[in-house]
């Protein structure tokens, strides 16, 4: 987490800092089996004292504005996938799609930030002959690292299940995948839940309470 706070910043350039430093960023390197999207997916906090959102605010409103308008015309193009990829790519080398989309966020009167972890699921409805002859389609096709005879019978199986469901629809629940959100409590607002990819930016000449995010902790 990244807090701008209002006290001076601590400066150190000895042997000490610079271990410190350097040691923060190892885990981000890709030959540590990390994701190199991680940086851009560190929820955080950058605050500035109130009087400078007249002259910050504008400038994010003017990047939001170019977001919505690149995700518009990206979202209701007729390239494939893999076009809008490199059409994306070519405008914006080393870029993550979904951070182009996401507005930035700004806010005023905030109280404290409370970070957390989302474990949200997506529930679909679906006929159960048609989602049987889909499944029947899987057991051709295993994923990249499984052989067919491994994945067969696992498809097999849920189909046996799926056909043994007496209603003529199923619900198919699954789990998303997990994510920072963030409670935003004002002095004169309700609280807000957001998505906590991007940093937030808040205009305070008070320092806000933070509440870090923890270690994932969820075990299912």
């Amino acid at each position: 987490m990244l807090q701008l706070s209002l006290s001076p910043f601590e400066y150190r350039n000895d042997y000490h800092g610079k271990v410190k430093a350097l040691g923060a960023f190892t885990k981000f390197k890709p030959d540590a089996g990390h994701s190199f999207k991680a940086p851009f997916r560190l929820p955080g906090v950058l605050q500035y004292r109130a009087q400078t959102a007249n002259d910050i605010a504008p400038l994010i409103d003017c990047v939001n504005f170019t977001k919505s308008a690149i995700k518009t015309l990206i979202t209701q193009s007729k390239l494939n996938a893999a076009e809008k990829h490199e059409l994306l790519r070519t405008v914006a080398p080393g870029s993550i799609t979904l951070l182009m989309y996401r507005q930035i966020n700004y806010f005023s009167d905030v109280k404290t930030i409370g970070f957390t972890w989302s474990n949200k699921f997506s529930t679909k409805v679906k006929d159960k002959v048609e989602f049987i002859e889909y499944l029947k389609g899987s057991a051709q096709n295993p994923p990249s690292g499984i052989t067919r005879s491994e994945w067969e019978p696992f498809v097999q199986k849920e189909i046996k299940l799926i056909s043994e469901v007496k209603s003529d629809t199923i619900k198919i629940k699954r789990p998303l995948p997990a994510a920072p959100m963030a409670n935003i409590s004002f002095h004169s607002e309700k609280t807000k839940l957001r998505h906590a990819h991007l940093p937030f930016i808040v205009f305070s000449d008070d320092a806000i309470n933070v509440k870090p995010l923890n270690d994932y902790g969820c075990k299912k």
